[in-house]
């Protein structure tokens, strides 16, 4: 009678532990949404930047190089704990115009490798507007002081691509893919190699394929740039562990208790343990 009262307290006490979702945790994922911490757009033609106007990316009418691309960066560390697995990143632009030649164009993300800057610059057009000081522009990742290694920006290989078509006040959605997904984990792991991504056109020689998207300053907070990323936390050390060490302890004795007055092989009270344990989490 006491070993069968000590079966039943351990396992309440188990079933307590489990309806706080400690155990569930590690199952079910988290969803977390974030704009950028800073954004802002590089124009091939000029020292112009538009830290907190529209974002541009894409190539305009001009013959000569007219290319433009965005940079976004997210605070990844800050907004979902250390040590979770970043299950899926998707990230939704919100498309406010387009060139007039436009079509059905790829874009695509790639991983920046230095770091770079948001300045005051504001502009409504597609050209940005003078830097000013910190800005990223076509040649400096800080305006006017520190240089990109490459004009243009530091780039890796592309992480994701998306299809952005010509409709305008459109939502676009660049899907959850592995290059996403392993940047973003590599950002929460190591949140000084964070320099966010690169937003382009797939082909940069194509007149008028250019895109305006809105960015982190919009007044329409809806469409700013987002990503929504799937994770799954993993429970630090704590009394709610602790608790549950005591638990499986007290679990394991009362069933030790029981193997030997009820014949138990030691197999037999192992696969009984889990047996119980998954029927009370997961009834």
């Amino acid at each position: 009678m006491k070993s069968c009262f000590r079966s039943l307290l351990a396992s309440g006490l188990l079933a307590a532990v489990c309806s706080l979702g400690l155990f569930t945790s590690f199952v079910h994922g988290e969803i977390v949404a974030i704009i950028p911490s800073i954004d802002n757009s590089i124009f091939s033609e000029n020292s112009n930047s538009n830290a907190l106007g529209s974002l541009f990316a894409g190539r305009n009418s001009q013959v000569s190089p007219g290319i433009r691309r965005s940079l976004l960066q997210f605070d990844i560390a800050g907004s979902i704990p250390a040590g979770s697995i970043i299950n899926s990143v998707s990230l939704g632009l919100f498309q406010l115009g387009r060139g007039a030649g436009a079509t059905i164009e790829t874009f695509q993300l790639h991983p920046l490798l230095s770091s770079w800057g948001e300045g005051t610059s504001s502009a409504s057009g597609g050209s940005g507007t003078a830097a000013t000081i910190g800005d990223a522009t076509w040649n400096h990742r800080f305006f006017s002081t520190d240089p990109w290694i490459n004009p243009g920006g530091d780039w890796g290989p592309v992480s994701g691509s998306a299809t952005i078509g010509t409709t305008i006040n459109t939502l676009y959605t660049f899907a959850s893919q592995p290059g996403l997904v392993a940047d973003v984990q590599n950002w929460l792991d190591s949140p000084a190699a964070n320099f966010g991504w690169m937003l382009r056109a797939t082909s940069e020689s194509t007149l008028s394929n250019s895109r305006e998207f809105a960015s982190s300053e919009n007044a329409n907070v809806a469409q700013r740039p987002t990503i929504l990323i799937n994770y799954t936390a993993v429970p630090e050390p704590g009394s709610m562990l602790l608790l549950v060490a005591f638990i499986f302890i007290a679990f394991g004795r009362a069933l030790e208790i029981d193997r030997v007055r009820l014949g138990f092989t030691a197999f037999q009270k192992k696969a009984l343990r889990k047996v119980i344990v998954w029927r009370i989490c997961y009834p």
